[in-house]
């Protein structure tokens, strides 16, 4: 609740022409989203190509505004201007829409808020403008508002609404979907240091994206190949054999295919072998899946990575205080001298820092 708050404050000062809609509306979008979801996703982007011709390229616009409950405005001019596919947004867009929820008791909790502030002055338009509003808004069971004139004469709003966790990916969601509109399939890597974001990453995208995700710990070395030789060798500490021999074969065979999960918690392989479908989009999620033996097969390499010491906290909140001794002694060095030695973050599409 704090958060909008904050969120008001701060379009009050943005766009001093706000009138009581437009702050109701700003409002009632970080509760509701857009208020409604996408029933028909080709006339969603078909109207939005249209509302991208018309917009005003001089206007001066953030490309995400952040309005509360994992909610961001993204604003076409800007979102054009650095050359992002309308294609991704919609598709963005679409998801949010099936995700983003609220209620109407939080929704008037917020708008207590909202009164609060309009009290204390902070927007230009009067108080009792407010309260007039409110009473037809709340008269007409809270409708959809819409921006007022003013508003739209002034900043020309033109934007989509999309969950925030989006936005700090936008550009792997555009590069996916730039691949896909050029080829029928795409395979992306996912690398990088432990405890970076790689897998809360990959399941970020299949949110988005009908895709399969393969990762790389189900490739844990098993014991009888955890000799001294092979744990000094860049990129050793892999079963790249068996990955090479189960995922990249089936991938090239455009087929469906299984391949066996490693579990490193009883050091053996699970009976269960894993089937895999084709799909438009595959992704290898785990450090080692650039390993040079196989990255040539991918159209999309990133590359995660974070500080050291929020690579350490991660790790220790994740598997404990012991666990993390093994990891800064053992597997942390291992990965730096596979990512020195094959330059990985270097051949990288993407390279992504999280703080």
């Amino acid at each position: 609740m704090d958060r909008i708050k904050d969120v008001c404050l701060e379009h009050a000062k943005r766009y001093v022409k706000m009138q009581p809609q437009d702050a109701v509306k700003l409002v009632f979008q970080s509760e509701f989203g857009g208020g409604h979801l996408i029933s028909d996703e080709q006339a969603s982007i078909n109207y939005l190509i249209e509302e991208a011709r018309g917009v005003d390229p001089e206007i001066d616009q953030l490309l995400f505004e952040e309005i509360g409950n994992n909610v961001a405005r993204t604003n076409l001019v800007p979102f054009i201007a650095r050359g992002y596919s309308l294609s991704t947004l919609n598709r963005l867009f679409v998801t949010s829409s099936k995700h983003i929820s609220g209620d109407i008791a939080s929704f008037e909790d917020k708008l207590d808020l909202l009164r609060s502030i309009v009290d204390e002055g902070e927007f230009n338009f009067t108080a009792q403008s407010f309260y007039e509003y409110m009473e037809s808004y709340r008269r007409d069971n809270y409708p959809i508002p819409r921006h007022s004139d003013i508003y739209r004469k002034a900043y020309k709003p033109a934007y989509r609404l999309i969950n925030s966790k989006y936005a700090k990916y936008i550009d792997v969601f555009d590069i996916i979907e730039q691949r896909l509109m050029e080829q029928r399939s795409v395979i992306m890597a996912i690398d990088g240091r432990c405890g970076s974001g790689k897998t809360s990453l990959s399941t970020l995208i299949s949110e988005v994206f009908d895709c399969n995700v393969i990762h790389m710990d189900e490739f844990f070395l098993p014991p009888d190949l955890r000799t001294e030789d092979r744990l000094k060798e860049a990129g050793g500490n892999v079963h790249y054999e068996r990955f090479q021999d189960e995922v990249i074969a089936g991938l090239l065979s455009n087929e469906q295919f299984e391949y066996r999960i490693f579990d490193c918690t009883v050091m053996d392989y699970e009976k269960q072998a894993k089937t895999v479908y084709p799909k438009e989009l595959t992704i290898i999620e785990g450090t080692y899946s650039l390993h040079p033996l196989y990255a040539s097969i991918y159209d999309i390499k990133v590359f995660t990575s974070c500080p050291y010491e929020v690579q350490l906290k991660r790790i220790r909140n994740r598997d404990g205080a012991e666990m993390l001794e093994r990891f800064i002694e053992e597997w942390i060095p291992m990965e730096e001298q596979y990512f020195s030695t094959f330059s990985i973050p270097e051949n990288c599409d993407l390279v992504l820092s999280d703080s």
